[in-house]
C-alpha cells in the first residue's frame, strides 16, 4: 500500500495527503498515524510527527490556494509542541505546487500550545493566516501567523490574560472595516461574557513586518 493510499484509508481526504508530503518531504507514518518530519531547535535535530488541521481554499494573488496548517504535540524528550503550515496552489491535474511552507515553529510549554485549534483568519486584502493560543513559560500569548507574498511568517505574540481572569475573555479579530488595507490592524478584544468592554488595537508595523507588541489607543 503506498503512503498516499495509506492515508487515504486513514482517513484523511484530498488533498491533505499531497499537501503533508510537499510540507514534510517524508511518507505518511501508518502506524503512527501523521507525517514524520525533523525539526532543529535548542541546538539539536528533533523527529516531530505532524497532523493535519483541515484544508480551506482561498483567493491570494489572483490565484485560489489552499492552506494547510498542521502540528506536533510534544513528545519523549521535547517539552514544546510544534505550529507548521503550507499554502499551496495547483499546477496540473492532481498535482500541488507549494507557495509557501513553515515546516515548524516551537510554541507552548508542557505541550500547551493550542496549534492543533489554530483558526484560519483573513488578515489583509490579500492576507490570510493563522490564530492559535499558547502558553509560554506560564504566559498565555496569541501567536499568529501570518501569510503574504513574503511567505508564512510568525508576525505576532500578544501577551493575555487567562480567559476567567475578573470574569473576563480574551479574543483575537482583525480591524476589516477598509477592506483595501493591505494589513488589517490586529485587534485584542476583552469580553465579559458576549459584551466586548475593551478593544486594544495593535497595528502592523511593515518595516518589521510584525504587529507592534504595544498596543495602540484611541486618539494616538
Amino acid at each position: 500500500m503506498s503512503s498516499a493510499t495509506a492515508a487515504e484509508a486513514a482517513g484523511f481526504t484530498a488533498p491533505v495527503p499531497a499537501l503533508m508530503g510537499l510540507l514534510t518531504g517524508r511518507p505518511f507514518d501508518a502506524e503512527r498515524g501523521c507525517w514524520p518530519s525533523d525539526l532543529a531547535a535548542d541546538g539539536a535535530v528533533h523527529e516531530i510527527c505532524l497532523r493535519p488541521g483541515l484544508p480551506a481554499s482561498r483567493p491570494q494573488d489572483g490565484r485560489e490556494r489552499v492552506f494547510l496548517h498542521a502540528y506536533a504535540l510534544p513528545e519523549s524528550g521535547r517539552r514544546r509542541g510544534v505550529f507548521a503550515a503550507i499554502v499551496a496552489e495547483s499546477a496540473t491535474e492532481g498535482h500541488w505546487r507549494a507557495v509557501a511552507k513553515l515546516r515548524g515553529l516551537p510554541a507552548g510549554d508542557g505541550g500547551d500550545c493550542g496549534c492543533s485549534d489554530a483558526e484560519l483568519r483573513r488578515m489583509g486584502r490579500d492576507r490570510w493566516g493563522w490564530v492559535f493560543a499558547a502558553r509560554d513559560g506560564g504566559q498565555r500569548n496569541f501567536r499568529v501567523v501570518m501569510s503574504s507574498s513574503a511567505g508564512l511568517s510568525d508576525v505576532a505574540r500578544v501577551a493575555v490574560p487567562e480567559d476567567g481572569t475578573e470574569g473576563l475573555r480574551h479574543r483575537v479579530e482583525f480591524d476589516i472595516r477598509d477592506q483595501n488595507v493591505e494589513t488589517f490592524a490586529l485587534l485584542h478584544v476583552v469580553l465579559r461574557g458576549v459584551q466586548p468592554v475593551d478593544v486594544r488595537t495593535h497595528p502592523f508595523d511593515s518595516a518589521l513586518g510584525q504587529y507592534a507588541l504595544v498596543p495602540s489607543t484611541p486618539g494616538q
